[in-house]
């Protein structure tokens, strides 16, 4: 099935990359009177709570608009600061905004290199294709092995969002940018996210490497991974 694959689209966040810092480490980094920093300890459960029920997991087109997701974020960080006691949680939420806009506080996952150098070694043409703000350029700067990665397709640049098909008709076109000769059925999709990454590249007739440890589905176009470094030898093989 990958054998026949040319180009690879990779998502950003949770597949390739993922914040080098836990929330409690940022807040606790940046010091200040806070009531009692025994309170944030769970800050980082807290919070990824109130992201699964944000309109960022609900609402895609949010992703579209840099203010929009500053807005969001700066809503769900500061209710979840509202447990911990702290003092002037406006500024504390708006403070985690910019630092995660930062892109030193961000880091490639363990496998994230050898996923891509089995790419280039394949001289696939290799694409990132994201959700994400206008910070995603910046993040790609600071790692040079992102560096050999082709282009990215960033939401909030192109004006529209996974799972939307217009987000990967765009990365597509990039990739035919590059040959003219590759279709959709000659493209691998690897995502953590089944409704965002894997069904609308299927959907296309796309190839899929769904990451994830919880299951091990396996579709006719799709295979599942629990690891990168799992990716990185299925594509080799």
């Amino acid at each position: 099935m990958l054998r026949e694959c040319r180009a690879a689209l990779i998502d950003a966040g949770e597949t390739l990359i993922e914040t080098k810092y836990s929330f409690y480490e940022l807040l606790k980094k940046r010091g200040g009177n806070f009531s009692n920093l025994q309170n944030f300890i769970n800050i980082d459960d807290i919070i990824l709570r109130k992201l699964q029920a944000s309109a960022l997991k609900n609402n895609y087109e949010i992703w579209t608009d840099d203010k929009r997701i500053d807005e969001e974020l700066h809503d769900f960080y500061a209710e979840a600061l509202l447990s911990t006691g702290a003092e002037d949680i406006n500024t504390l939420a708006q403070y985690l905004v910019l630092e995660m806009k930062k892109a030193e506080n961000w880091k490639l996952i363990n496998g994230g290199a050898e996923l891509l150098e089995t790419l280039l070694n394949q001289q696939m043409i290799i694409g990132m294709i994201s959700n994400w703000g206008v910070s995603l350029p910046e993040i790609i700067k600071q790692h040079r092995v992102l560096t050999k990665i082709h282009f990215h397709v960033c939401s909030s640049l192109v004006g529209c969002s996974k799972p939307s098909l217009e987000i990967f008709d765009i990365a597509l076109s990039r990739i035919r940018q590059h040959d003219h000769s590759i279709y959709s059925q000659d493209v691998v999709m690897i995502g953590d996210s089944y409704i965002c990454d894997i069904e609308p590249a299927l959907s296309i007739n796309m190839k899929a490497i769904w990451i994830s440890k919880k299951h091990k589905d396996r579709l006719p176009n799709m295979l599942t991974a629990s690891c990168l470094e799992q990716a990185a030898e299925a594509l080799s093989k």
